[in-house]
């Protein structure tokens, strides 16, 4: 009898909050964990695709950032980008400094860059299922006060959790989903706004180490981290609430060739020609969070 009584209070209760039980799936610290990669070409910074931080319980200052191994081939470093901490950045309103320069890190206005190392010992690459993990130092400034010196941080950053994970056994077809990234590089702005898609797990096949979702992906969306989505009764017959899980993380997507397209290169000139072109189905190909453990499991062995 208590148990139905709790069970109409929680279901009351979403009445009341209609927030909690229908918009609020998306978990925003998540938003914290997501960062976007850029390669460093001709000393310019350019968006290259997504990559998103994971705790790390052996060295708390440092996080590991995981992405596809084909965003870091053949690269000595890169630049993760993410949101400054707004107390750092009130700090340079008081000294009226826009840019900063300090350790590993580059505050451009809105944004703050951290580069990191791909050396052998930094970084650890699963070829056959296009994985990568890296290790990343952000660091914090000593600032001088009216009170003394303070620390504080120059990133608004989490990293996930081991318990903020759900491995492929407690997956399902038809479990919904989120993602994170940065598609054909809406959101890498001044202000690191990514772009959130949803959708739904659409096939697992039994022999194989990735799995579908039915949602499109595009360029930029590489590296981008799939969030079970966080809902009330996730049991028939039960209300409960469960927290948005990392599941895995985009690889790609699943495209057919169309042939023998006539296409037009220049709209400005009469001239065509026929083409082969590939068309983007809607099915994203994903990697499961397994893998990318023991991805991350494998750096931290060469890193010890």
């Amino acid at each position: 009898m208590i148990r139905i009584g709790l069970n109409i209070l929680i279901f009351l209760l979403c009445l009341s909050y209609p927030k909690i039980s229908q918009s609020q799936w998306l978990d925003p610290s998540t938003l914290h964990a997501t960062a976007i990669l850029e390669k460093i070409q001709n000393s310019s910074f350019v968006t290259h695709g997504t990559g998103f931080l994971m705790y790390n319980y052996d060295k708390p200052n440092e996080f590991i950032v995981v992405t596809c191994a084909h965003m870091i081939k053949d690269k000595n470093q890169i630049a993760v980008r993410v949101k400054p901490d707004s107390t750092f950045l009130k700090f340079l309103e008081q000294i009226e400094q826009k840019n900063f320069l300090f350790g590993n890190a580059f505050i451009l206005g809105n944004t703050v860059r951290f580069i990191a190392n791909l050396g052998n010992k930094d970084c650890y690459i699963h070829p056959e299922l296009d994985i990568a993990a890296f290790r990343l130092q952000i660091t914090s400034a000593v600032i001088k006060t009216d009170t003394g010196k303070k620390s504080i941080d120059l990133a608004n950053v989490m990293g996930i959790p081991r318990s903020g994970i759900q491995f492929h056994r407690d997956l399902s077809l038809g479990d919904e989903v989120y993602f994170i990234g940065f598609p054909l590089g809406y959101g890498a702005n001044d202000y690191v706004e990514p772009v959130i898609r949803s959708g739904s797990i659409a096939w697992m096949p039994t022999d194989e180490d990735f799995f579908l979702l039915d949602a499109f992906s595009f360029g930029g969306n590489s590296g981008s981290p799939i969030f079970r989505k966080r809902i009330i009764g996730s049991k028939p017959g039960k209300l409960s609430w469960s927290g948005a899980k990392l599941v895995g993380m985009i690889v790609g997507h699943q495209s057919i060739k169309l042939k023998n397209i006539l296409n037009q290169p220049d709209s400005t000139e009469l001239k065509f020609e026929v083409t082969d072109i590939d068309m983007n189905i809607g099915l994203a190909r994903c990697i499961y969070i397994d893998d990318i453990m023991f991805t991350i499991n494998k750096l931290m062995e060469i890193t010890k």
